[in-house]
């Protein structure tokens, strides 16, 4: 009998380590797709031909719906530069969880002169 209660025991804390090694996988997958979405979305505000201040936000479309991007822009104390916050962010089932990635990106010389370029804009990866 004192057995098969330790075994009982041993079975239940198995399954939870391995309940809790499949959250952190879940959790690890959303984290790597999040990093390689932000990333893809920094390369594509870097192609842009003005780059001023201001922010934009939207979705990643129905293949990563779970995901929202917002890029914000924003004055850098270096002139000339801009400073680039990409931000994606995800449910996780307990709350809101997110990546931001950051760049300091050059403003073209009629971006500098004018100041009249409008912010980045949106689309998909």
């Amino acid at each position: 009998m004192v057995s098969l209660a330790l075994m009982a025991i041993g079975l239940v804390a198995v399954m939870e380590a391995f309940s809790a090694a499949s959250r952190v996988s879940v959790q690890d997958e959303y984290l790597t797709t999040a990093t390689h979405l932000a990333a893809a979305k920094m390369e594509e505000v870097e192609k842009e031909t003005a780059i001023t201040p201001g922010s934009d936000q939207g979705d990643f479309g129905e293949q990563f719906s779970d995901f929202t991007w917002t890029v914000r822009i924003e004055d850098s104390p270096i002139q000339g530069l801009e400073i680039v916050i990409v931000t994606v962010k995800w449910d996780t089932g307990q709350g809101e969880d997110h990546v931001e990635l950051t760049s300091a990106l050059p403003r073209t010389d009629t971006q500098a002169s004018s100041g009249t370029a409008p912010a980045a804009g949106g689309g998909t990866p």
